[in-house]
């Protein structure tokens, strides 16, 4: 979380070293620096309600410190693919 462009939190220690694991509204997913906990909220966050299960990916990597971004959200879906052929 940021506050004016400055950082108010961390990722939350229940999230930390979870990559790929389901985001539940209510589950904690920041912390302030004063100890509140922030929970996650699919309508918050803007996730469509076509989305029946969300994960987190990439929490809390170093790369994109930078960016600003503490992790990215992501849903599953199947895709076919067509056998492939040698030219």
């Amino acid at each position: 979380p940021r506050c004016d462009a400055d950082p108010i939190g961390h990722v939350h220690p229940a999230l930390q070293n979870k990559d790929f694991s389901e985001l539940r509204d209510g589950d904690p997913l920041f912390m302030t620096f004063d100890g509140e906990e922030v929970k996650f909220d699919r309508k918050s966050y803007k996730v469509p309600e076509k989305y029946d299960k969300v994960y987190a990916l990439f929490v809390n990597e170093a790369a994109y410190y930078e960016k600003k971004v503490a992790l990215m959200l992501m849903s599953c879906g199947e895709a076919k693919f067509s056998k492939l052929t040698k030219c």
